[in-house]
């Protein structure tokens, strides 16, 4: 019987890759006061790397890693941090900041659902969902776009024309990256308008990543 490769398994490089961006956004310069000291900041994000090492070297099936305690534990500290840091976030922290650390929540916060999906693709690691725009402004020739997604919002810039207020489209929560000037918390995947209720997890095997896929990888080979 062949083992799963765990050390291969999108979802843990992309848990990798967020742990990544905690680390470098999380002490972003602030005046603003919260009740851990770096130091037992710094201890959970290790306790965190320490699990997503265990994790990666399980050799587990993907629907065991879903339910084990070990990424429980892993989601336990995330939580830790942002409930100490979400404050902070709203009020005191750039939009980039802000962006990466939001993203890399998500991607813990949904490690047992995207455990669960047969896939191997980069984009098993993200989650892919239904989106509704509620506003456009144009910038130079491209769109920024305020969408809502459930109760989280979040900016998209695109090229996609003919965009109105109400659409619903799919989105892939990629890593937040400055578009046009402008803080991109995610991608359109396509201009197809769905009659689908924003915040829907969307079925991966019908939509094209291949485009976010290849962001992805680009990704996992940045040092920082």
């Amino acid at each position: 019987m062949t083992m799963h490769q765990t050390d291969k398994d999108p979802r843990i490089a992309v848990a990798e890759l967020a742990l990544r961006k905690l680390k470098n956004n999380i002490f972003s310069k602030s005046k603003f006061k919260i009740p851990l000291s770096r130091n037992q900041t710094n201890e959970l994000l290790s306790n965190i790397e320490s699990q997503i090492m265990v994790l990666k070297f399980s050799y587990m099936e993907p629907v065991d890693l879903a339910s084990s305690d070990i990424t429980a534990g892993i989601i336990e500290n995330v939580k830790k941090l942002y409930l100490v840091y979400r404050e902070r976030m709203e009020r005191d922290m750039s939009d980039m900041a802000r962006a990466n650390l939001l993203w890399s929540f998500r991607v813990f916060s949904g490690l047992p659902r995207r455990f669960k999906i047969k896939r191997e693709e980069p984009t098993s690691g993200i989650d892919i969902v239904a989106v509704q725009v509620r506003n456009i402004a144009k910038i130079g020739k491209l769109y920024r776009t305020r969408c809502s997604a459930g109760p989280a919002d979040m900016t998209i810039m695109t090229n996609i024309e003919g965009l109105k207020a109400g659409d619903t489209l799919a989105a892939a929560f990629l890593p937040p990256a400055v578009v046009g000037g402008v803080v991109s918390e995610a991608m359109f995947l396509g201009a197809e308008r769905l009659e689908t209720e924003p915040g829907a997890f969307l079925d991966y095997s019908i939509r094209d990543t291949k485009e976010a896929d290849g962001i992805l990888v680009g990704e996992f080979g940045k040092r920082k």
